[in-house]
This record gives C-alpha cells, structure tokens and sequence, in this order.
C-alpha cells in the first residue's frame, strides 16, 4: 500500500454505544412483531431485562408497564420511546422528541425506583425532566 491510496481509504463513521442500543431495542421491537401476539408480552419484558438490565427492578417494571400501554395504543411509537429511553439512561439524549405526556411518564418511572437508581442515570435524567418542565 503506498502513501496515495492511504489518502483515500474512506472515512467509517464509528457508532456510538448508545446508538447501538437504540438500534437494538427498535430491532428487537421489530422482530417482536413477527410473534404471535400472545408470545409478545414475555419477549418484550425479556428485551427490557436485557437493554435495560443496569437499572433497578422497579425501575424496569415502570419501564414495562408503560411500554404495555404504549404498545396497546401504537406499536411503532412504543418502539420509538424505548429506544429513546435508552439513550437516557445510557445518558447520551439525542434530542429525540417526546411528548409533555411522555417526560411526566419518565418523571413517574424515574421517582418509582429512585432509592436504587445510579444517581449519576437519576441526576441526568431528572436534569432532562427539569428541562422540558416535567416536574
């Protein structure tokens, strides 16, 4: 290899952890619904437990109980908000938008687990929820 064709070799674009995350959960979402809608519920708790296995106990059961509900309503958007969710508690917020309804949502989850939650995860997410006026 000479020096000419090491001027040329392409840029990579080097993929952030958190965007592998998102990546993931909105695969997996996908993939969910190829399933029998019966068989749905227990993989999405297995797919929580899994991308979001870090965070306390309680904090997942919020994280699954809103998602259920999310997902009643439409699916494609309770895709969306998991995979934003894990940009958060990966503390690496995109700006992706959620509605007021879903910061106060958050704002819930955050406050059911905050006695186990890593304060570092509970401080930068309260920060975002102070800053869409959530409280």
């Amino acid at each position: 290899m000479n020096i000419k064709s090491v001027l040329f070799l392409p840029i990579l674009e080097v993929m952030r952890p958190s965007d592998k995350l998102r990546s993931d959960i909105l695969r997996s979402v996908s993939e969910a619904g190829k399933l029998p809608e019966n068989a749905r519920p227990s993989f999405f708790r297995a797919g929580i437990a899994q991308h979001f296995g870090y965070l306390p106990a309680d904090t997942q059961a919020g994280i699954v109980r809103i998602f259920e509900e999310k997902r009643a309503q439409d699916a494609e958007r309770a895709g969306e908000w998991l995979s934003i969710l894990g940009g958060i508690f990966f503390q690496d917020y995109d700006d992706s938008p959620l509605s007021d309804q879903e910061w106060k949502e958050l704002r819930d989850i955050l406050s059911e687990g905050s006695g186990e939650l890593d304060m570092d995860i509970l401080s930068y997410a309260m920060a975002l929820v102070v800053e869409h006026k959530a409280l």
